[in-house]
């Protein structure tokens, strides 16, 4: 869906913002997804690989390195250390900005014994769910979902859902970005400015075209 280009030899309009292409589809975004939100996810799949895997070579040298036995669990790494696996535990402090505890993504009952994680399915951690939760923490209210059906055509629900934001290329919206247009009125109306909800839904062109397609239907 190319809602953004880049052209260095003429300006395009952007006509959706960027943040509501990443916004999850069930507040109304296109769900492309956050890069920055998909590393704190695969990071965060450490912390369950290396819980998970206390005897593996790599978890035992990070555990006597950092004498995480002699921790809170949640504490993954020596506090003013640097390096790869400190970075690792401090994205902590990127989830606690979102809301977002850490026993939510890690979690046990027993110690220690057992591990539990709402982003586990069929024994595996889930970048995937847990990266749409970290979308959905910066896109807290939106338009409500919109329905992305496989039995459409992209192209077809990428225009529907533009124009649900009159984000299509309507008289209305052009002249709304400084973009010369002939007249904003309606051609056959007249006295109705063409806005997308006009074109698809108002006008009486478009009445008389949906009726056709209903009774065809």
């Amino acid at each position: 869906i190319f809602l953004w280009r880049c052209d260095s030899k003429k300006q395009n309009v952007h006509w959706v913002a960027w943040d509501k292409l990443k916004a999850p589809k069930e507040v109304g975004g296109a769900g492309v997804g956050s890069l920055w939100n998909l590393n704190l996810a695969l990071l965060a799949k450490w912390w369950w690989k290396f819980k998970t895997s206390p005897q593996s070579l790599w978890a035992q040298i990070i555990s006597g390195f950092h004498n995480t036995t002699n921790r809170p669990w949640y504490c993954f790494a020596k506090p003013k250390r640097s390096g790869v696996w400190s970075s690792i535990d401090k994205i902590k402090n990127r989830f606690w900005k979102m809301n977002i505890e850490v026993k939510e993504i890690l979690n046990t009952h027993d110690g220690g014994l057992t591990w539990r994680s709402d982003y586990v399915m069929d024994g595996k951690f889930c970048v995937a769910k847990l990266r749409n939760r970290l979308d959905k923490a910066h896109h807290p209210v939106g338009d409500g979902e919109f329905w992305w059906l496989n039995s459409v055509p992209k192209k077809v629900t990428s225009f529907v859902w533009r124009a649900k934001q009159g984000r299509i290329p309507s008289a209305e919206a052009l002249e709304r970005r400084n973009i010369p247009v002939t007249s904003p009125m309606c051609g056959l109306c007249a006295d109705q400015i063409v806005a997308a909800y006009h074109i698809l839904t108002s006008c009486c062109m478009a009445k008389e075209t949906l009726c056709m397609v209903l009774d065809w239907c």
